[in-house]
This record gives C-alpha cells, structure tokens and sequence, in this order.
C-alpha cells in the first residue's frame, strides 16, 4: 500500500515443511516428520531521498507433530514456540537499482511448553548485518549480508552464544505474480534434542533455503511489484532446507 513516496505493507503466510534426520542436530527420526509455521507481519518504508528507512514486525507460530524415533514415539510439543521479530532495515541508493543495506534485529522466542526438570527454551536473540542488495534487472536481484548475532536464554544455566551471521540469497521474478528465492545463510539455531543443549546448533552451521511463492497482489501488473513472502496480500509457498557443518 503506497503512501505517498513511502509504503505501508501487511502480509501473512501459512507453511506446511518437514523435519528430517539429516537435518543438522536434529533427531534420528525413523521417517520425516511434519511442522506448520504460521506467520504475520508488518512494515512502513519511509523514504526521503537515497535513504529509506524501513522498520517491521513479525510474528511466527511453529508446532511440530510427533515422531518416531527407533520404532518409539517422540512427542515434540517442548519445540513447539512463538517467535517476535522486531527489525529496523536502513538503504543507501548508491545507484538505480543498487542499495547499501544495514539490518538491526531483535527476536524473542517463547515456547508453548516447558519439560519438567529441563531447562527453558526461551531466548532473546539480536543481530546486527550489513551488505548489499543488488538487482541486475527487473527479473534477477541478489542480497549478501553478514554480521554478527548474540542469543541470551532465559534460563541461566545455559550460557549466551555469540557467533558470525551470514545470508546471501538469489531472488527471480518471473512475473508480479510469482517469486522464487533460493538462501544460503550461517546462523545460530536450537538443537531438537531433550534436554536442550547449552549451546544450541553451532554458529558454523550452513544452511541452504529455497522457497518459491505464487503471490495475489492488492494491485493487477504492471502496477504492483514483485513480491516478496513478506509483502503477499495473499501467498501460496513451498519450500526446502538443507543444513551441513562448514568444512
């Protein structure tokens, strides 16, 4: 929704994916085990100039059915969390087409339940990247950021983790309809195993995303841009994941 030079959007995605037991510090499942995200969110871009400013909120709900585990049921519920994104994106236009990006965010992670006699999930994450968004044309755009993110737990035993953060994704508009993202990125994540680890999955983790959308817009092309997950009146997705230790 435009507002002026500046830009209102809302949006909201239902996922249907799928644990497996390559996943990295994830559980020996005898077979891939299904999870939901539910997610909402908002932003306002305010533009003056090169500068544009753009802070956001996002809400994600993730549950997770349960497994199996050498033929024995594991009941995932103490995974099952509410996580409260709050960022601040800033641009510098340092050509059409090419912006300087620096990202400040902030998540907190809420769990539904909590095992008795093991500590709590909950943590409070920060980081802080810096990089550049590049689009060759209308149809091709790629984003390299890194920096670092710091997680602090709720539970005292556990210790903070501080480590090097990293993405780089590769975005392909086809169309104002339809758009396909493929991510690698380095970050910090819980382990699945019960109890929680002290130091969730290593800062060394490489994960790669992709994820592709069929998007209704608010406005008929040409009028309307290529959307993003974030920027979807309404979004159909699919995606997949790989994790791998660096090496």
């Amino acid at each position: 929704m435009e507002v002026g030079r500046d830009q209102l959007v809302l949006g909201g995605a239902h996922l249907d994916l799928f644990q497996t037991a390559r996943a990295l510090n994830g559980l020996a499942i005898d077979r891939p085990g299904r999870y939901r995200v539910n997610n909402a969110r908002a932003s306002y871009t305010w533009r003056s100039g090169r500068l544009s400013v753009a802070p956001g909120l996002s809400l994600s709900d993730t549950t997770y059915d349960d497994v199996f585990v050498g033929g024995r049921r594991v009941v995932q519920r103490y995974r099952d969390r509410l996580a409260t994104e709050g960022n601040v994106t800033t641009r510098w236009q340092l050509a059409p087409l090419r912006d300087l990006v620096l990202d400040l965010r902030a998540v907190d992670f809420s769990h539904a339940q909590r095992e008795p006699g093991q500590p709590s999930r909950d943590a409070t994450a920060f980081a802080v990247l810096a990089g550049i968004d590049y689009a060759t044309d209308a149809v091709w755009r790629v984003r390299a950021l890194a920096g670092v993110q710091h997680r602090i737990f709720a539970d005292p035993t556990l210790r903070p983790v501080t480590g090097p953060m990293a993405e780089a994704s590769a975005i392909w508009s086809p169309s104002g309809l339809t758009t396909v993202t493929a991510t690698l990125s380095r970050r910090t994540e819980d382990a699945a195993s019960s109890p929680p680890s002290p130091t969730p999955s290593p800062a060394g983790a490489w994960r790669w995303t992709t994820s592709c959308s069929a998007t209704c817009c608010s406005q008929p092309p040409p009028t309307c841009s290529a959307p993003t997950p974030s920027s979807a009146a309404g979004t159909r997705h699919c995606s997949a994941s790989a994790s791998a230790p660096p090496g």
